[in-house]
């Protein structure tokens, strides 16, 4: 790894950690995600706000006990709110967590190096 200048190194931390600190973590309201019963019976679509849309298998429904639809109901949901909280914001926040990584990694690379902390 290329080390760069200190001032540099500072810089970036002290910018991501500003960052981290206003890290909006307000829902997107524009993300949706589905989940579904694991036979696939039963799909259910969820903004942050709203269920947009719920499928099942009529078919299916039919021949099922109202207890094994309220299962399949409640698998679908738990999987597409498993699916919401997995979206936008925590792909940014995973982004973040990598560039802090990053910035860690190579301060701790810096203070290995007592000669590096010499030219302070």
């Amino acid at each position: 790894m290329i080390s760069r200048p200190l001032d540099q190194l500072v810089e970036d931390a002290i910018s991501s950690l500003s960052a981290a600190g206003n890290f909006d973590t307000a829902p997107d309201h524009e993300a949706q995600a589905s989940g579904s019963d694991p036979a696939g019976h039963v799909t259910i679509a969820l903004t942050p706000a709203s269920l947009t849309s719920c499928d099942v298998d009529a078919s299916w429904a039919a021949n099922t006990s109202v207890i094994q639809i309220n299962r399949a109901l409640g698998e679908a949901l738990a999987d597409a709110r498993s699916a919401l909280a997995h979206s936008s914001v925590s792909e940014r926040a995973a982004g973040e967590g990598r560039r802090l990584d990053g910035l860690i990694d190579e301060a701790m690379a810096v203070l290995r190096d007592p000669g590096r902390l010499n030219n302070l």
